[in-house]
């Protein structure tokens, strides 16, 4: 390519993007995070409690949505043959007079 050649600004442009990128992958690969807040990991108990409080009602809700419709299959059938069962009982004995 000659000098007299005007450069594409498109070309240039493209070039500034890809030695920035790399700029920042390089610089990404030589920081190491550093923790910027101390914790104690003594919090006062009554956070302490609430927390697990939280959790617990998390939990809680949870498990229920999960298993509210199994326990509704179970009742609906236990219901059904409970039915079942006490109408062929009632017709084993025959009619009553």
């Amino acid at each position: 390519m000659s000098k007299d050649r005007e450069i594409n600004p498109l070309i240039e442009r493209v070039d500034a993007l890809l030695r920035r990128h790399q700029e920042d992958v390089r610089r990404a690969e030589e920081e190491v995070p550093v923790l910027t807040e101390i914790v104690e990991g003594k919090d006062p108990a009554t956070t302490l409690e609430a927390g697990a409080q939280a959790l617990a009602a998390e939990i809680e809700r949870e498990v229920l949505r999960r298993v509210t419709p199994e326990i509704h299959d179970i009742v609906r059938r236990a219901v059904r043959d409970a039915v079942l069962r006490a109408f062929v009982a009632r017709g084993k004995r025959g009619p009553r007079s």
